[in-house]
């Protein structure tokens, strides 16, 4: 089902019959996954592909062994070759293999000073995602690390490598059809929730989940599809931004909740 999956990412979640520059962002572990890609991408003619490649366990040990200040003077999380590639109106495909608890023992400070790196390093990127003027894509590919905590079985690996194909509907005979249908049926549910007119949300459960959230001024819900392709894969939500500064309440979580490893 791997060429079912390249095949949809391709087609519902990058323009690259238009645009001939492609950015992949993934762990290292996955390189024989991402070498099929780039088989397929060669195919339709595109050469210029940058592959940013990371390796989870690195990244543990540079932030193990530096201060926060040899961090900051660091170029080890600088980005800026996405900005590079946001000016040539390339593609972007961030494939994402998870790696529950690698950073227990690192600072959390440490952390978010990584990402506030990478964030910052990229303005460009950031502002084209933000107006919807690029082709970005965040996806999902198994890992042993990511199955083993999940399934905790000898087959663990293919457990979550099926689910995850069950969700993008690889499984299905015709995905990007699928898709398609699905989009059609979401833009639905969008036009009737923003005709609903919603000032405030309420969420409560068993747990003791109590949250009010207040919606801005001419709000719109939005769902996966932006600027013609699929940004999230798989993605069945349907969304609205709240307002900043007008949530109130408590959130208790019924799954284990996992940022950054």
């Amino acid at each position: 089902m791997e060429e079912k999956y390249i095949e949809l990412l391709i087609e519902k979640c990058t323009k690259l019959k238009t645009n001939k520059s492609l950015l992949i962002h993934y762990s290292k572990e996955i390189e024989p996954f991402v070498k099929k890609i780039i088989t397929k991408v060669n195919s339709m003619n595109i050469k210029d592909i940058y592959l940013d490649e990371f390796d989870i366990y690195k990244d543990y040990d540079f932030l193990k062994n530096h201060t926060i200040e040899e961090i900051k003077n660091s170029t080890y999380f600088d980005k800026s070759i996405w900005d590079t590639y946001a000016k040539k109106n390339a593609c972007f495909l961030i494939i994402e293999t998870e790696y529950p608890k690698v950073m227990d023992d690192i600072p959390s400070e440490k952390i978010e000073l990584s990402g506030k790196i990478k964030r910052e390093s990229r303005p460009t990127y950031r502002k084209m995602v933000e107006r919807c003027q690029l082709s970005w894509c965040i996806a999902s590919y198994p890992g042993e690390l990511w199955s083993k905590s999940i399934f905790h079985e000898k087959d663990s690996y293919q457990k979550l490598k099926d689910s995850i194909f069950r969700m993008c509907m690889i499984d299905k005979d015709n995905p990007t059809l699928e898709w398609t249908n699905h989009l059609k049926k979401q833009a639905k549910i969008q036009q009737y929730l923003n005709r609903l007119k919603i000032k405030k949300l309420h969420y409560t459960n068993s747990l003791g989940t109590d949250l009010k959230i207040t919606l801005p001024d001419n709000y719109q819900y939005s769902s996966a599809l932006d600027n013609d392709i699929i940004v999230n894969m798989p993605s069945y939500e349907i969304f609205a931004s709240p307002y900043y500064n007008m949530t109130e309440g408590i959130v208790y979580a019924s799954k284990p909740l996992m940022y950054n490893g």
